[in-house]
């Protein structure tokens, strides 16, 4: 049942914690729980849920990939050093 649901956000690392899914389950199938990490992550009760989706229609991480978004803003900045290289200055990435 991943396919629509929260479950494949949590899955892909994309959820941001906000609840919004919590918040717009009509079937009230989904809780927040504390991971290992102490962050909120959704746990979807499949039992109650209908696959109807709003929860991953409405999910910021859904909506906004964070993985390709810190792909493209690395990608970016690597550039940017390369060609400061490139014309002999130098930048220092912060870790």
């Amino acid at each position: 049942m991943d396919g629509n649901t929260i479950s494949q956000v949590v899955k892909d690392e994309l959820c941001t914690g906000c609840g919004t899914c919590i918040a717009l389950c009509p079937k009230e199938a989904i809780k927040l729980t504390i991971d290992e990490k102490s962050i909120y992550i959704p746990e979807l009760d499949e039992k109650k849920c209908n696959n109807f989706g709003i929860c991953y229609k409405i999910c910021p991480g859904y909506e906004i990939n964070f993985k390709k978004l810190n792909y493209l803003i690395i990608h970016v900045v690597l550039n940017i050093h390369k060609s400061f290289l490139h014309k002999g200055l130098h930048i220092f990435l912060l870790n």
